[in-house]
């Protein structure tokens, strides 16, 4: 009697029984059952034969059908599956972004708009003629949620032009916070200006009246907003770590320049930041074979740059911590010197001592090698 062991290596090694793959003549019969009047479930049918099927060198041809069935179905489930459909023909293969996935991100079905959206790499693309145009318009949608949807796939596809700029601009003004934070996010994405996001990351943390809407305390609008700007701030922890070794000399001079500002939070901030930055930070990686890490361990090393007041867990010893490029990067424009300065002359109690802090968690730090900062164009 074979074990399961050897019927599962037997499997593994027989030769497997492929199916001969759809041709074009499959994918055009199966378009013509969408006409001329197919019922929902022939509809839904096709839409899932065509996602099954999105691999083939011939599904491209579908994409017109596709579109028709988002814009014109009736049925929210139908239209649901045509636009998975649709993502994964376009993000497969070399195509354009059809207007029809623009059309999905302002379906009045919150389903079938998620699945437009889910994956960012269709519109990462050439826009098809007339998508850029429905994108902006999306970014003016009466649904916050769409509005905020609509800014970042207008930065990916559009980042470089003019007008798109503009949209995502003025949406830094809107009347709803995550609308603006999303703005600030896809301004990033639009021209890669690390100091602009930085400076808003910063006022999201320490100057939330000045940055979130005035709503009713205990509001259930006031804690959905509140849950939003908690969110904001543990992505942004999450970036900053990423450029306290990706981009350390532009992060540097972004966070000196910001010690100079009118606002003592935001000097206050910029200082914390200084020096939380000086150590290297792992982020902590997934082991595919043992499950995903307690929350409170994962996020243990980026506490410093969450709360500057924590104290790291004394359950085991701390590992001897490693210098940052980005502190190497403060140490070689005298930053010490500066937040020596901040101990003693800053007019504002909060950053004197917000500075001491951060000297002291230098000093726990050992001084990188001494090298000459790359060269940066302010």
């Amino acid at each position: 009697m074979r074990t399961a062991l050897s019927l599962f290596v037997t499997v593994l090694l027989s030769p497997s029984v492929r199916a001969e793959p759809p041709s074009a003549a499959d994918f055009d019969a199966q378009i013509a059952r969408l006409t001329p009047r197919p019922t929902r479930d022939e509809r839904l049918a096709v839409a899932k034969w065509l996602l099954v099927n999105f691999p083939s060198k011939h599904a491209p041809r579908a994409i017109l059908a596709l579109e028709a069935l988002v814009r014109k179905d009736p049925e929210p489930a139908v239209r649901r599956a045509a636009v998975v459909a649709l993502v994964q023909i376009v993000n497969r293969h070399d195509v354009p972004c059809p207007l029809g996935l623009v059309v999905a991100l302002r379906d009045p079905v919150d389903e079938v708009r998620w699945e437009a959206s889910v994956l960012g790499g269709p519109f990462k693309k050439r826009l098809a003629p007339g998508a850029f145009d429905a994108l902006r318009a999306a970014a003016g949608d009466e649904r916050a949620e769409v509005r905020s949807t609509a800014l970042i796939h207008l930065a990916h596809a559009a980042g470089k032009d003019g007008k798109a700029r503009a949209a995502i601009e003025k949406a830094k003004q809107d009347k709803a916070f995550e609308v603006r934070y999303t703005a600030h996010s896809a301004w990033f994405i639009a021209t890669d200006d690390l100091a602009a996001l930085l400076t808003y990351m910063i006022r999201v943390r320490v100057e939330p009246k000045a940055v979130l809407n005035a709503l009713a305390e205990g509001s259930e609008e006031a804690n959905l907003q509140q849950c939003r700007r908690n969110l904001f701030i543990l992505g942004s922890v999450t970036k900053i770590v990423d450029w306290t070794e990706e981009r350390p000399d532009e992060l540097a001079v972004a966070l000196l320049k910001l010690l100079d500002d009118k606002s003592p939070a935001m000097r206050r901030g910029a200082v914390d930041l200084m020096g939380a930055s000086a150590r290297k930070v792992d982020k902590p990686r997934r082991d595919p074979w043992g499950g995903i890490d307690p929350v409170p361990r994962s996020l243990e090393s980026l506490l410093p740059y969450l709360d500057p007041g924590v104290q790291a867990s004394k359950e085991k010893p701390a590992p001897k911590p490693e210098p940052s490029k980005t502190y190497a990067s403060l140490l070689a424009r005298n930053a010490d010197a500066k937040l020596r300065e901040l101990v003693t002359k800053d007019p504002n109690e909060t950053v004197r001592t917000a500075a001491r802090r951060a000297l002291e968690l230098w000093r726990e730090v050992p001084k990188p090698l001494n090298s000459r900062p790359r060269e940066f164009k302010r």
